[in-house]
Order: structure tokens, then sequence, then C-alpha cells
């Protein structure tokens, strides 16, 4: 029995040249022949959105130039996009805007605290809580991007 509590929460989405030159919008562009993506390495949360995609669309790995050069980080998946080496990334907002790319939004992801109901009147939670609402830990946060942090602290259903 837990309480859900929101951290913070960002923008994921396709990280692509400015101006959008090829006009990547859905899953799909990325099988066109013309596309080559900049993709992420297992395990990570852009690789795992980026597969259930191309399920989604029925695309196939295969089908997508590019799947399987791999890339560490957001701000690395945006190197290569603005060098020319990949024409698609997906990734969060700040790694595009770092590099006056273009943005393309897909979705939004969080980050959450799973809390057991009756730890929440405990000193240590209650310290947790108060941290994350806290303006110095918001401007902490805000240094490593654009994170929305509106519901930051509110217990999610």
């Amino acid at each position: 029995d837990v309480e859900r509590v929101r951290v913070a929460s960002w923008e994921m989405g396709w990280i692509v040249a400015a101006g959008n030159p090829k006009g990547i919008v859905s899953p799909a562009d990325l099988a066109r022949d013309d596309v080559t993506l900049a993709n992420r390495e297992v395990g990570a949360g852009a690789r795992k959105l980026l597969d259930d995609l191309l399920v989604e669309a029925g695309v196939a790995t295969d089908q997508v130039r590019g799947y399987g050069r791999v890339f560490p980080g957001h701000a690395e998946v945006a190197t290569a996009v603005e060098l020319g080496v990949a024409d698609v990334g997906l990734g969060i907002a700040l790694a595009a805007h770092v590099e006056g790319l273009g943005f393309v939004p897909i979705t939004r992801q969080a980050c959450d605290l799973y809390v057991p109901r009756d730890e929440l009147g405990s000193e240590p939670v209650q310290a947790l809580l108060e941290t994350i609402v806290s303006g110095r830990f918001q401007a902490e946060l805000s240094a490593f991007g654009p994170y929305d942090t509106s519901e930051t602290g509110d217990h999610i259903d």
C-alpha cells in the first residue's frame, strides 16, 4: 500500500534539425530511406519508449536506418543530429534546445516517489517531501533542464 508523489516531469520527443527539414513527426517516418536515427543504448528510457512507439506503428527495427548506432545520452543524440550524423533521435527538449535544434513533442514522462503509506508521517519521509518542494531543490533541478515542477510534491492517484 503506497502513496505516489510527483517529483518532476519532462517532455520527450523527436530531436531534429532546426526547422525539421525532413518533416519527421511520427515513428513511421523512421522507416523512410532518407532518415537516419541516432539511437540510445539498451536499458535507456528513451530506447524503451522508441521501441514501444515502433511496435505501435508496426515499424520493424531493421527498417530503421541507424537503429544499431547507439549514443550514451540525450546530449550526444542531439550532437549527432547537429553534426548531420543523424536526422532524428528521441530525447528530452533541453538537449534539442541547447544545440539550437528542432523538437517535436511526443509525450510527457515523470519521476515519482512511491512511499509506503504507513511511512508517510515518519521524520525521514517528511524531510524528503519537504526537500523536493523547497525552492532550493527546484532551482537545482532546473539547472539540469526544463523540468516541470508544477506538480512536485503532489500526491498522484
